[in-house]
């Protein structure tokens, strides 16, 4: 990595493992650093915080699971069925809502979670998350509600018909529990954070989005179009702070995925949204960590915004070294950015 931020091994080994793919020199790179004395318990933690368990162990399980300590192994292994088990579960209630949705003839869009895992890992069990997420129309969003309630769902904030009203004007997601099963589903009708302040006519709305057929786990099911959900992707982690090293994955495992990106559609999007500098540090950052292969035109834009460099620094240093990067100064990054 060509930063000037020491990593320690175990940063290293799990950003090594938090791919789907392993080349020969990261393989070996990974070898080398199990040769080394690594404090397993930081490496479990920091892997847990960034929701990568998954991820680290199959990799070590397919690469040299006999190089790691039998409880670190059993430990991650046991992680690794109980998110596969869950994962299976959330992706049939998703199918479930969209189908019921597709019977009332409502248009909805899931995103992240189970279609991010199935569609861009390639895998349901190597992804991480905690609820379900639905892009809808905001005219939608009431008619919505009943159907969720209807199927066993309730509002997490309990609203009079009045304070729900002015919820919905001034928020971009509604969020529902199953009382049953705990499934926690979002529905959202606005892709970006208010506090990104986008003009209206420069936001994602059911009109300007496009779609694309994905199979997942044998279902047939609309997504995002990759160039969409690149964009969604990188709003995510700037209106979230970059907290987590597994949304830079989602970016770098969607690049690499992509059977054939268009360029000039995410460029051209990316300058009608204002969020160039947005989208080219996730990917400066998906390129510094995760060895992704750019367009040339996209590394000549990187490179010619001289303040991608010093905030790629700070993010890195978000990411590897939070306790000295504490929420004001990240919070403040965000209008750097800008």
């Amino acid at each position: 990595m060509n930063s000037t931020i020491k990593l320690k091994d175990e940063d290293e080994l799990l950003l090594c493992c938090a791919r789907t793919h392993i080349e020969a020199p990261v393989v070996e790179k990974i070898n080398k650093l199990l040769q080394k004395d690594l404090e397993w318990d930081y490496l479990i933690d920091l892997a847990s915080v960034h929701s990568l368990r998954s991820l680290l162990y199959f990799q070590l399980s397919q690469i040299c699971p006999e190089n790691v300590p039998s409880n670190v192994m059993n430990q991650l292994k046991d992680h690794y069925k109980l998110n596969a088990r869950r994962n299976l579960l959330m992706f049939g209630e998703l199918f479930k809502i969209l189908k019921l949705l597709e019977s009332e003839s409502t248009k909805a869009i899931p995103y992240k979670g189970p279609v991010l895992a199935g569609k861009t890992y390639g895998n349901l069990s190597l992804r991480e998350f905690s609820d379900l997420d639905i892009f809808i129309d905001k005219k939608d969003v009431l008619k919505v509600k009943e159907i969720l309630v209807s199927s066993g769902y309730l509002p997490k904030l309990k609203l009079s018909k009045e304070r729900e009203i002015q919820y919905l004007k001034i928020q971009r997601e509604y969020q529902f529990i199953n009382k049953e099963s705990g499934v926690s589903v979002e529905i959202q009708w606005n892709l970006v954070d208010i506090s990104l302040s986008f003009p209206d006519e420069h936001v994602f709305t059911m009109n300007q989005i496009k779609t694309q057929l994905a199979e997942i786990n044998n279902k047939k099911i609309s997504v995002f179009s990759d160039e969409d959900l690149l964009l969604i992707l990188s709003l995510h982690t700037v209106t979230h702070l970059w907290g987590k090293l597994s949304w830079i994955s989602d970016i770098a495992e969607l690049v690499k995925n992509s059977e054939k990106l268009n360029w000039d559609r995410i460029i051209e999007k990316s300058k009608q949204m204002a969020v160039e500098r947005i989208l080219y540090l996730n990917l400066a950052l998906c390129s510094e960590l995760y060895d992704v292969e750019l367009p040339e035109e996209v590394k000549q834009k990187i490179n010619s915004d001289k303040k991608i460099k010093c905030l790629k620094q700070d993010l890195l240093r978000i990411i590897f070294d939070p306790e000295n990067y504490g929420f004001l100064k990240r919070f403040c990054l965000r209008f750097k950015i800008r």
